[in-house]
């Protein structure tokens, strides 16, 4: 990885272990909604700072401003393979977000200094965005995210170094794993069972599947999405 300046400017206290009572595991580890809201916000922050630093294509990443300061609507800058450009991120450790909150997060970042320079904004949000309000909302700031030349986070493309990277670095060991938990590829495509049949190949590859091993994944998968 390479090493930039920015790093010199990430707050010692972002690296260090969590500062309060560790939240603890739920019973069932593989739960598919994580307890984000027992987190303080510090620990929300440095949560986030290390999801960005293990994305492939996050050269660096640095905390943005201190206490006080205008941040123009997000709180983590990273330096991206895409030159010349970066990807913001906006932390929101909260018990609600509404649409309305989505719509002014979006409102605030456009309006500060950085939209030129930026080709992605993510907004991180402790809790889920289920509700057909929030949804349509996120669909409509996507949109108007785009004419000003930035994208909303979008998954991946589907690629055998995708799947390397998940097994080596973000320890992958089920099909679903990659499929729902790493990528959303369940949601943003069409035919996923062809998908998961390429995807469940190349994870074999990686982890040394046997047949029998493929075809059990597959079916634990289709499970999942029942």
């Amino acid at each position: 990885r390479t090493v930039c300046a920015m790093t010199a400017h990430v707050p010692a206290w972002l690296g260090t272990p969590p500062d309060h009572a560790l939240v603890a595991p739920p019973v069932d580890t593989r739960a598919q909604t994580l307890p984000f809201g027992d987190l303080t916000w510090r620990n929300f922050e440095r949560l986030v700072l290390r999801l960005v630093r293990r994305q492939q294509t996050v050269v660096d990443c640095a905390l943005y401003g201190t206490a006080g300061q205008a941040q123009h609507g997000f709180d983590i800058v990273a330096v991206t393979t895409n030159a010349g450009k970066y990807t913001c991120y906006q932390c929101k450790q909260v018990k609600n977000f509404h649409a309305g909150d989505i719509r002014n997060a979006v409102t605030k970042f456009l309006d500060g200094r950085w939209v030129k320079q930026t080709s992605e904004f993510v907004l991180c949000v402790a809790i889920t965005l289920e509700s057909t309000q929030q949804k349509d909302e996120i669909a409509k700031q996507r949109k108007m995210l785009k004419t000003r030349g930035i994208s909303g986070i979008v998954p991946p493309p589907v690629s055998e170094s995708v799947i390397a990277h998940a097994c080596r670095e973000e320890w992958a060991v089920h099909l679903d794993d990659v499929m729902v938990r790493r990528t959303r590829w369940h949601q943003y495509h069409g035919d996923t069972k062809a998908m998961a049949r390429q995807v469940a190949r190349w994870m074999a590859g990686q982890l040394g599947w046997s047949d029998a091993e493929v075809a059990e994944e597959l079916c634990r998968y289709e499970g999942v999405l029942d």
